[in-house]
């Protein structure tokens, strides 16, 4: 097994930086689950003033246009006495084999000015151990 850990894991960009208002739900892209055994978005974000607290949800749906979608984890991160600089939340999901397809994670936050965001998805694939080798014999 390699020790690289970007060969271990999908590290996909799905929401470029942006600055997301208050109250307003802000989504990323959706990413395919097939083939993968969990899902993590790491949002990344700019300061964070006092007090203040963002929502991150996971979303699975049938497809990547979101039909039928339905929240299945949902994380916070709240900034203490002090503004946090360089904050980062995250939420994950285990991908059911008999579940929706398509996953995306949603943040908000609750007062002030807007805040600069953006997420990348690392997934991991399933472990799918190399065949044994099969001696064939004919006689």
């Amino acid at each position: 097994m390699s020790n690289r850990l970007h060969e271990e894991l999908d590290i996909i960009c799905v929401k470029a930086p942006a600055s997301i208002a208050t109250a307003t739900a802000t989504k990323s892209d959706y990413v395919d689950g097939s083939g993968r055994d969990e899902i993590a978005f790491l949002w990344s974000m700019a300061t964070l003033a006092s007090g203040k607290t963002m929502t991150i949800k996971v979303y699975a749906a049938d497809d990547d246009s979101g039909t039928n979608a339905a929240v299945v984890a949902t994380g916070t991160v709240t900034a203490g006495a002090d503004a946090i600089a360089k904050a980062t939340g995250c939420a994950s999901v285990k991908v059911p084999g008999d579940g929706k397809r398509f996953y995306c994670a949603e943040i908000t936050h609750d007062s002030g000015s807007g805040v600069i965001c953006s997420c990348v998805a690392i997934a991991r694939p399933f472990y799918c151990p190399a065949e044994e080798p099969a001696l064939v014999v004919s006689v």
